[in-house]
């Protein structure tokens, strides 16, 4: 598996064919439709693409995102920190 930074285009297939796994950081404002909903848009998101074949050969990759976000909490209306996760194939 080799890490390296995520360029602008990629050829999913052949990074598949090598098992690559791209990380990096991107800024949390990129992600507009979320950034409406937070009070603080600056920070980080964490992401991996994890590119491999399956049984079949297809190649496949599989996302992973980690992040902490600020949004106004709707019980008592101070801000929150919420860490955000998830895994996307």
């Amino acid at each position: 598996m080799i890490n390296a930074p995520i360029p602008p285009h990629v050829d999913p297939r052949k990074l598949a064919d090598r098992g690559i796994t791209l990380t990096g950081d991107v800024p949390l404002s990129d992600f507009s439709r979320v950034c409406e909903l937070l009070t603080d848009t600056s920070g980080l998101v964490r992401v991996a693409f994890e590119f491999s074949r399956d049984e079949q050969k297809v190649a496949v990759m599989q996302l992973k995102l980690e992040s902490e976000v600020r949004m106004i909490c709707q019980r008592c209306l101070d801000e929150a920190v919420i860490p955000v996760s998830g895994e996307y194939l």
